[in-house]
């Protein structure tokens, strides 16, 4: 996109300086990157959580299955 003979009042160019602009926005991507990371790293500790109970239940259903069989 291209903008020719377009004035920006100086109160509402983005980073408050000309040229700045690209640098706030990257600025803003690199947050939501370690907030992205961290969601992973929430979900992933959930997920290692969440197997593991399950592992238990399911070995200890088969056991108590095991003994009325005995």
């Amino acid at each position: 996109m291209w903008f020719e003979n377009c004035e920006v009042p100086a109160d509402l160019i983005v980073g408050g300086q000309e040229g700045r602009g690209l640098k706030a926005a990257l600025r803003g991507i690199n947050h939501a990157r370690f907030h992205v990371a961290a969601t992973c790293v929430g979900q992933a500790i959930r997920l290692i959580t969440e197997m593991t109970n399950m592992h238990l239940n399911v070995s200890s259903l088969e056991n108590e299955l095991v003994n009325l069989v005995k």
